[in-house]
């Protein structure tokens, strides 16, 4: 699978697709070289997916207080989601 397949294919059609090689090993059959490495390929481009989804929740989250107490001490809290920014 080249690079530019792994970017322009869908969530939907790389979970079509694995789940069609999760098939096709339970029925007892074996997968090729080929089958084995497009699989590998199939869930780096799935969990890319997943990553994204977790960052982009990540950052749309806000925090409110509705009314701050003045012993209140406010805390910039920066998460370290670079690692999850992997492109693939």
């Amino acid at each position: 699978m080249t690079e530019q397949e792994k970017k322009e294919m869908t969530m939907e059609e790389a979970l079509t697709r694995i789940n069609a090689l999760a098939a096709k090993k339970k029925s007892g059959q074996t997968l090729t070289e080929e089958e084995l490495a497009e699989k590998k390929d199939l869930y780096e481009v799935y969990l890319g997916f997943i990553r994204a989804q977790v960052v982009q929740h990540l950052e749309s989250i806000e925090f409110v207080d509705a009314e701050p107490e003045a012993d209140t001490v406010e805390v910039d809290v920066d998460l370290d989601i670079k690692h999850l920014r992997k492109k693939y």
